[in-house]
Order: C-alpha cells, then structure tokens, then sequence
C-alpha cells in the first residue's frame, strides 16, 4: 500500500504547469525512478516556476534532475487537470514529452528525492504498485493497461 511520507508545500497548492519527460532507449524502454517523497514510481517530472514555458520547465527540469541539456523535444499531450489537495482545489496544466536524441550522459541528481532510477519495459512497468498521474496518462493515451495511484498522490 502506498503511504505518503511528507505534507504538501505551499507550491504544490497553487496553480500550475506540471512537465513529464519520456525518456526511451534503443530498446523501447522506458526511464523510470521512485519518487521518494510520494512513493510512486515516474518519469522525471516537475513544476514551471512564474512566467516559464512547458518547454523552459522540461529543460530546467532535466538539467535540475538528470543533468542534461541538449536534446530533441516533441509534445505528446497537454491536458488541463484538477487536482484536490489538502482541501484546495488545484489547476495543473499536465504537459508531457517525449525527449530524444540526448548528446550526454544523464544521473541522478537529486538523490535525496529519487532512487531505483533505469529503463524498464513497459511490461514491467504496468505491474509497479504505484504509478505517477503523469506515467498513467502516458499509457492511456497508448492504450496500455495498468494499476492506478490511489487518489491524491499526484504531481
């Protein structure tokens, strides 16, 4: 069962754009991490600060998580949400993309938030107990059945 480990932050109450980076390699698979402070597994994934675009908050993102910069960006979705925190009612603007064509070597870079980071097969993926929104959606979208994060563990 997936248990949350921390509260909200006062920025995971407000309004926001929420990016998702789908990283495949050569054999289809997909990159995937646990997400510490939530328990699910993810994609890399995060927040446009003030006056960002989708695509400056991926790039911040990946530089910020995985340290990379130089890559091919291509919008597979963009989905308005509603999310119940705490409570609050929260808008998020879901953005995700699939990044390709990476000219360097990534790492972890947030230790601390993520761990068990790889390529997986979606095979493999799909049986996690506990999946990100953003990973769901993904699948939905490719018609590809899954488990589901309980309600209100969300990005």
């Amino acid at each position: 069962m997936l248990t949350r480990t921390s509260e909200y932050q006062k920025r995971e109450l407000e309004d926001h754009i929420a990016v998702a980076a789908f990283i495949f390699n050569e054999a289809g698979e997909l990159f995937v991490m646990r997400h510490l402070k939530w328990g699910f597994w993810s994609i890399p994934v995060g927040k446009g600060e003030e006056g960002e675009t989708a695509e400056e908050a991926l790039r911040r993102e990946m530089k910020e998580e995985l340290g990379f910069s130089t890559y091919d960006v291509k919008v597979v979705y963009e989905q308005p949400s509603r999310y119940d925190r705490s409570g609050t009612s929260i808008f998020v603007q879901l953005v995700g993309f699939e990044v390709s064509n990476i000219k360097e070597d990534f790492k972890n870079m947030e230790p601390g938030s993520h761990q068990g980071l790889g390529f997986l097969p979606i095979s493999e993926i799909v049986k996690k107990e506990a999946l990100s929104d953003q990973l769901m959606l993904y699948l939905d979208l490719k018609g590809i059945k899954h488990g589901q994060t309980p309600e209100g563990v969300m990005l």
